[in-house]
């Protein structure tokens, strides 16, 4: 489906050089074009890129692609994930690290956002999720007016840190916390060896990822999901299962993936053995190095907690409340913190909206509520 949009000119933006728009509704698995743009946008990210759709197609997940044309090239657009739930519950949609745009204009932020009201209607979506990238101020600003609402559904980490991997090793290695620093160097001299592993291997990963989901209280995906997404990625060099091992006993795993300039740290897992020996720190700095030596600028640890991202970016101190969890683990390596607007819903049907308004924020707290959320999010 194709539409030509006509806007009116407006002579302080940079829009008014050219008003003609083609818009287009894509479902095609593979979108290079799509994956291009993404890849030159500055908010361009791994969720909304046709690969990630192509994963979560596996799960039960289809992609309804939204692109936005001017003068024959790609200008803005939306990753729309789409499923259907049990009758008589209809189907979602949600858009993670999107829409992304060429420029934050807010002529081109409400021609997306109509359209993706339309294509909810269209679609009879009973809700629609958005998870908007970062930098985007006219898009935020504009969600309230289209009738989209703050919701507290997370379809993607809000906050997490990405470390530059353009300095030489050394620099890197400076920019960590002393005892992480020291952390790395300990595991090498205590006989933790890293290596590359092989779609053979993902059985390793799977055990040592359910060993930390049994700790932490987290939910796994399936062994098929996690062998997919190797496949989709790593073949081509896009992605990475790299293990530690002590004595030639694995210790613990990690699966990386990438695109655009970034890796991202996608899934982790460790036996809990071996902590003195600090296989962690090793893996981590070698899926880094893997990383730099493949030409990726950054590495993003894909989630940490919001609190410390936030005393991050205003120089404040690690609150005690995260120095004991995991996050405190991934602050030792230092990065940038990214902070990303809170998620936004759009429901058309007047009564739902009532009822989701009125009894989601209750509901929203419930066990069976987020256990729900968290596996239509896996997959």
């Amino acid at each position: 489906m194709e539409e030509i949009i006509v806007l009116p000119k407006q002579s302080d933006s940079s829009l008014s050089q050219s008003d003609t728009y083609h818009t287009r509704l894509s479902s095609a698995t593979e979108d290079e074009a799509w994956d291009a743009f993404l890849r030159q946008a500055e908010a361009g990210d791994l969720l909304q890129s046709s690969k990630w759709a192509e994963l979560k197609q596996e799960t039960g997940w289809q992609v309804s692609r939204l692109v936005v044309e001017r003068d024959g090239r790609i200008v803005a657009g939306a990753q729309l994930l789409v499923r259907s739930l049990p009758f008589p519950l209809g189907k979602i949609a949600y858009v993670p690290r999107g829409p992304v745009l060429s420029a934050d204009e807010p002529e081109l932020v409400q021609l997306v956002l109509k359209k993706l009201q339309t294509i909810a209607r269209a679609q009879r979506l009973q809700l629609l999720i958005v998870q908007p990238p970062q930098r985007y101020e006219a898009l935020v600003q504009h969600l309230p007016s289209h009738r989209f609402h703050p919701t507290r559904v997370k379809i993607a980490p809000r906050s997490t840190l990405r470390i530059d991997l353009r300095p030489d090793e050394d620099e890197i290695l400076g920019q960590m916390r002393s005892s992480t620093r020291a952390n790395v160097r300990r595991s090498a001299r205590k006989g933790i060896v890293v290596r590359q592993g092989s779609e053979a291997d993902l059985g390793i990963f799977m055990q040592l990822h359910a060993a930390s989901s049994e700790r932490q209280g987290f939910s796994t995906a399936s062994e098929e999901y996690y062998a997919h997404m190797w496949r989709l990625f790593a073949p081509s060099g896009r992605g990475a299962l790299l293990i530690s091992e002590y004595e030639g006993k694995p210790v613990s795993a990690m699966l990386a993936v990438g695109f655009g300039k970034t890796v991202w740290a996608k899934r982790f897992g460790w036996s809990g053995e071996q902590p003195k020996r600090s296989p962690n720190e090793g893996l981590l700095w070698a899926v880094m190095q893997w990383a730099k030596s493949q030409g990726y600028h950054w590495f993003d640890q894909d989630g940490v907690k919001w609190e410390a991202a936030e005393a991050l970016a205003n120089d404040q101190p690690i609150p005690e409340s995260v120095k004991k969890s995991a996050s405190y683990f991934k602050v030792g390596f230092g990065g940038q913190p990214m902070l990303f607007p809170q998620a936004n819903v759009y429901i058309y049907n007047p009564v739902l909206r009532f009822c989701y308004t009125s009894l989601f924020p209750k509901l929203a707290r419930w066990p069976l509520t987020k256990k729900l959320i968290t596996r239509l999010r896996l997959g």
